[in-house]
């Protein structure tokens, strides 16, 4: 009776063995699948990472130019301005001349 409650336990242990042994096999799986999805997505994000810095730079560039352009057609309007400024002088100017000349 021993020795069947012995080889019971044996077998047991046996079973035990082959249960831990296919969850630990599991768990390599599962583990190695889920370093294959880290890697599949740190790969992704550094295309994006990659996509927005392109997009950042294309964005700068443009401002760049837009901010260049402002400033010279703001230079230009204001030296046109200046110029409207003085011809309105001599017209005034020009316009009291005549309204003081008698008719």
């Amino acid at each position: 009776m021993a020795e069947e409650k012995k080889e019971r336990f044996e077998i047991l242990l046996e079973d035990l063995k082959k249960d831990f042994k296919a969850a630990f096999d599991g768990i390599f799986t599962l583990r190695d699948g889920m370093q294959r999805g880290f890697d599949d997505i740190k790969e992704q994000i550094g295309f994006v990472d990659d996509k927005v810095k392109f997009v950042a730079d294309r964005v700068n560039s443009v401002h760049d130019s837009l901010k260049k352009e402002i400033d010279v057609t703001s230079r230009a309007l204001d030296y046109e301005i200046k110029q409207v400024g003085k011809a309105v002088e001599e017209v005034k100017v020009k316009l009291d001349e005549h309204l003081r000349v008698p008719a």
